[in-house]
């Protein structure tokens, strides 16, 4: 148990009692005697982690704010329509996109419509009356309500400053509903909308016609449409996990559909030209039955896109070193900035980088003193047995450590004894080993990472991250930019991207795309959708497997 004194507590001893009442047993008074003594801990303990006060981060909420991260500007809302960093949304009454534009390209040919079938045919719905409920720098919020045919729709929205745009449709069935379909349709004008990328396609030329269904081993839940200038994601969301498709969730069972948009595999996308001038994206969900007062919520998200100006002079003179070596040999080789993987002395636990603290800051300090930056790869996913608090993160179920077969390293076995699944395992020069189990998708452990982060920052003075791979989204995402830039302004943040995303790793990760040789050159916009990051995002092009930045 742990207990936060005020700092002006008076020294002395303090005694009283805690009951404890289990949910299956009578509960029990335990005596408490409590000596504070006259020094006041240093940042509460937690540059010290035997002493466990590290385990308060897990309810956190560092950086939980809707503030900005350089270099997008506040949003800007007239009447119906937001601005934001270089493109603007309007909103009609329905509360959905009524046009779309970055730069001087407008996106769309109509409004964006949210289609619901009946035997009766497709329903009328009434006009809706728009009201925006929140109003930041950060954030535009509103909300619609609309009826139909013993059917009400509730539609609620959020833009964010980097042009990210969620949905929220709760469809209600006054009385029993036969619905024949309910589809999101996105109408493009067809000269802006020259590449596709996701659903199960790899980025290239748009085709006239591509379909493709939920179902299978492995589901696409996004895609990307546009050019270098403009373009829109759209992400179909709504499972209990959405954050990045890891491969590693698909086997432990955490990755599921949307169950909305899937509805038993009867739903899916199709991207088809519509006449000479227009091309018709739409996401279907397939029949299904509502008895009467019954609910149900579809949830969507859009990226316009380019997400931020783009520094190719500054890209093209950042020079990466993936390995830990002597700064001097590094330096020599033309590098500036130097990217320390796990498996060393400077980081030798997964995901766990403060039990070599020291090493690393000197390590850093010698590289800045170079004009060098150091990245360190400190991500999620998995966790080392290593990690201090593991005894009291086992205890909490399957919040934290994903369930699984056991077995693995001895050490896992004996400790955990069963239920968890073993994963990165790496001997030590000392005799031990770095044996990793599995982080379930989501849970209380982000908030420990990213106060991590900032502690790393603050102490070690590290220059940013190497992810590879990452298993936290945009929310998660746009924290880590912030603690990043509050602490260390200039900060930088790259990718290693495994291949399994949506089919292109830059459809659902922080990755700029190259334009095709037919692009428009001159463009000086990041030209790729974000859904995880944003911010200062560089190719990591000396890594042996593909890697996007």
């Amino acid at each position: 148990m742990g207990l936060m004194l005020p700092r002006d507590a008076r020294p002395g001893v303090y005694r009283g009692q805690v009951t404890v009442k289990p949910a299956n047993a009578p509960a029990a008074t335990v005596p408490i005697e409590l000596t504070v003594a006259d020094r006041v801990a240093v940042e509460h303990g937690d540059n010290e982690p035997w002493k466990h006060s590290r385990l308060r981060w897990l309810d956190s909420t560092i950086a939980l704010d809707d503030e900005l991260t350089p270099p997008y500007t506040p949003l800007k809302l007239r009447s119906r329509e937001i601005g934001c960093l270089g493109r603007t949304l309007r909103f009609g009454g329905d509360g959905l996109p009524a046009a779309i534009a970055a730069g001087t390209t407008e996106l769309l040919a109509a409004p964006v419509e949210f289609a619901v079938t009946t035997t009766k045919g497709r329903v009328a719905w009434s006009a809706g009356k728009p009201r925006v409920t929140k109003q930041a720098p950060g954030a535009v919020e509103w909300t619609a309500e609309r009826r139909a045919d013993g059917l009400g729709l509730t539609t609620s929205a959020r833009m964010e400053y980097d042009g990210h745009v969620t949905w929220r449709l709760t469809l209600h069935a006054e009385q029993a509903a036969s619905l024949r379909d309910v589809a999101l349709e996105l109408p493009f004008r067809r000269d802006a909308v020259p590449y596709l990328m996701g659903i199960g396609r790899k980025g290239g030329c748009r085709p006239a016609s591509h379909a493709w269904k939920w179902g299978g081993p492995v589901y696409y839940d996004s895609f990307w449409l546009g050019d270098v200038p403009a373009g829109v994601q759209c992400e179909l969301r709504g499972a209990s996990y959405c954050g990045p498709m890891v491969n590693l969730y698909w086997n432990l069972g955490q990755l599921k559909p949307p169950a909305t948009w899937d509805n038993g595999g009867k739903g899916g996308v199709t991207v088809v030209d519509d006449g000479a001038d227009r091309v018709l994206a739409r996401a279907f969900s397939g029949p299904r039955e509502l008895a009467a007062g019954e609910s149900i919520t579809f949830e969507f998200a859009l990226l316009i896109t380019p997400v931020k100006p783009l520094d190719t002079a500054a890209h093209f003179r950042t020079r990466y070193f993936h390995d830990y070596q002597p700064v001097d040999k590094i330096a020599a080789t033309g590098a500036n900035v130097i990217n320390i993987h796990h498996a060393n002395e400077l980081n030798p636990y997964i995901n766990y980088p403060f039990l070599a603290v020291d090493k690393l800051t000197a390590y850093v300090r010698a590289a800045h003193e170079r004009d060098m930056k150091v990245k360190i790869y400190y991500t999620l996913r998995e966790l080392t047995n290593h990690t201090v608090e593991l005894a009291a993160l086992r205890s909490l179920g399957h919040e934290v450590l994903a369930p699984g077969g056991g077995g693995g390293y001895p050490w896992l076995r004996e400790h955990l004894s069963d239920d968890y699944a073993p994963a990165w395992f790496q001997p030590q020069p000392d005799g031990e080993a770095c044996a990793a189990i599995v982080n379930s998708g989501t849970s209380r452990w982000y908030n420990y990472y990213l106060e991590g982060l900032g502690w790393l920052v603050r102490h070690a003075q590290i220059d940013g991250l190497y992810n590879d791979d990452v298993s936290y989204d945009r929310r998660i995402m746009k924290r880590v930019r912030k603690i990043l830039d509050r602490n260390r302004p200039g900060c930088m943040i790259d990718l290693h991207s495994n291949t399994g995303f949506s089919h292109g790793p830059a459809n659902q990760s922080c990755t700029p795309t190259r334009p095709s040789p037919t692009a428009r050159r001159t463009s000086t916009w990041s030209s790729s959708p974000s859904s995880t990051a944003f911010g200062s995002a560089r190719a990591s092009t000396t890594t042996t497997r593909p890697t996007t930045g």
